[in-house]
This record gives C-alpha cells, structure tokens and sequence, in this order.
C-alpha cells in the first residue's frame, strides 16, 4: 500500500481572500507610483485572481471597455471587493455592486 503524501501551504498562504486589482493598481505597486503604498496595503494578504471571458454584458451595461468590465465581471463572479485608482470603474463598480442581493458585498 502507498503512503498518502499530502502537501499544504503554510497557514497565511491557505486562506487568503480575494481581491481583484486592476492593472492601474498593479501598476503603482510595480512600478512606484505615486500610490504605491496605498495599492501595496491593500494587496497585502489578499489573492489576487485574473478576470475571465464573459464580460460582454457588463460592458455594454456599464459603457465601459472590455478591459475595464473584466475586472469588473471577476468581482462580481468571486464577490469580492474590487480596488482600482479608475473613476469611472469605480463608479460602475460602486453601483454594481449596490444592486447585488447580498448586501455584505
């Protein structure tokens, strides 16, 4: 019989909530800008998952690029926050996420 091999993360890396950054976020940590501190904060213990394809309907929703609404998609999909320096994502996030059900996200 073989022995059952099971691998972990340490405890920090194992729970991690979600946090969707845009690239305007990712930016200023990567690149030292003017908001480096703040995004950096703000990323720190979090997961930061990468959108995905069906944002069509969003975009067009929120009159917003392609771009733009997949980070927006991906927040919404994971119910997690979304942190970006973009006004007009932010706006659109803002309302988005006033007309989900759960009134905790």
């Amino acid at each position: 019989m073989s022995e059952l091999i099971v691998a972990q993360p340490r405890a920090p890396y194992a729970a991690r909530p979600p946090l969707v950054v845009d690239a305007s976020v990712l930016a200023a940590a990567l690149f030292g800008e003017e908001e480096n501190d703040v995004a950096k904060s703000w990323m720190r213990g979090h997961a930061l998952p990468a959108p995905a394809d069906g944002v069509y309907a969003i975009a067009t929703h929120y009159d917003l690029s392609a771009y733009d609404a997949s980070y927006l998609w991906l927040a919404v999909h994971l119910r997690s926050p979304l942190a970006t320096f973009d006004q007009r994502l932010g706006t659109a996030a803002r309302e988005c996420f006033g007309n989900l059900d759960d009134p905790g996200h």
